[in-house]
């Protein structure tokens, strides 16, 4: 097991911006090298879009092992909050547990909806 722990940062700034369009506005901002930013870092629960598990994360580098991904760090334990998909054999008890759908219309509710 590992002490580090894997975040997810958000990173926030707002800028005006004049452009021709968009994307030459997310370029000129994403050029800008005097900007503040606000960031908000929690243990990460998801993995945020854009990411792959294979990928190394930023920030510190195990010198033994400094291309250990995502991956390795959440199976060291680094990601202990981390929301992992259901087993397909948890999937089969969920569906078992459910109850079976009513066989008739509760009063009120429209059945050609």
């Amino acid at each position: 097991m590992t002490q580090k722990r894997l975040f997810v940062v958000r990173l926030e700034h707002e800028l005006v911006v004049l452009a021709d369009n968009a994307k030459d506005a997310e370029k000129e901002a994403l050029e800008a090298d005097d900007l503040e930013w606000d960031a908000h870092a929690q243990e990460m629960r998801y993995l945020p879009g854009g990411y792959e598990m294979d990928e190394i994360p930023w920030g510190h580098r195990d010198p033994a092992a400094p291309d250990r991904t995502i991956k390795e760090w959440v199976d060291l334990g680094a990601a202990p909050k981390l929301m992992k998909p259901p087993t397909p054999e948890q999937l089969e008890q969920l569906k078992l547990s459910l109850p079976d759908p009513p066989k008739e219309t509760p009063p009120g509710v429209d059945q050609e909806s």
